[in-house]
């Protein structure tokens, strides 16, 4: 008897942890914020030479590209441009768009 007894904490214990585990790791993959899937770039679309926008420092040039098919061709028309706009229309953190744009003002 006291071996079955054994046997069932035992076997209990391991459901215990396993439904720690399952919680732990299931929770963690179900509470994320559902993703939209960005477009992808057409071919070809990459930032064009005579762009001013790569002057900006920690601009990069997939940067420019996101901001160049949001309308912003320019230095000008990025220190025009509202931050939190341009993260709705990229995706970009409003923080670095923010940054961005200060430069850009800077510059112009």
């Amino acid at each position: 008897m006291k071996r079955l007894l054994k046997v069932f904490a035992f076997l209990g214990g391991l459901g215990a942890v396993g439904w720690l585990i399952r919680n732990r790791f299931v929770g963690m993959t179900l509470n994320r914020e559902p993703q939209t899937p960005k477009p992808a770039p057409e071919p070809g679309s990459e930032p064009r030479p005579d762009s001013d926008l790569l002057q900006i420092p920690g601009l990069s040039p997939a940067a420019a590209e996101l901001l160049q098919t949001a309308g912003v061709d320019g230095i000008a028309q990025l220190a025009d441009a509202s931050a939190a706009e341009l993260a709705k229309r990229t995706g970009l953190d409003e923080a670095l768009l923010t940054s961005w744009i200060d430069q850009a003002a800077v510059l112009v």
